[in-house]
């Protein structure tokens, strides 16, 4: 019922107005599909520990002492940590911004 009224209100603006609301109503719409595709689960959290075997298996199968590429170990690990919780951080901002825009739409009775 509050749609058609809205939609009745709307249709009396003038086109300029009818087309600022048009903006701003894409301009919502694209955000949240973009925080929906960033909160939804990927298949990279399951191809992630091919990464660290692989690079693993690198490196052992050169005939050294593996201290000699502790280095690149500890940076290795430490970019992938990086990334790991970079991922991790963004998929949480996204899903809280999601349910935040739920809540205010809630409060608001839309």
């Amino acid at each position: 019922m509050n749609a058609d009224k809205l939609k009745a209100q709307i249709a009396q603006l003038p086109e300029q107005e009818q087309e600022a609301i048009a903006q701003i109503a894409l301009i919502n719409l694209k955000n949240r599909s973009r925080l929906e595709s960033l909160a939804r689960p990927t298949i990279w959290p399951k191809l992630d520990w091919i990464f660290p075997v692989v690079f693993s298996v690198g490196l052992l199968g050169f005939r050294t002492n593996l201290s000699d590429f502790l280095p690149f170990i500890v940076t290795f690990l430490l970019f992938w940590i990086h990334t790991e919780s970079s991922m991790i951080h963004r998929r949480i901002d996204a899903i809280y911004e999601l349910m935040k825009t739920a809540q205010t739409k809630n409060n608001r009775g839309e």
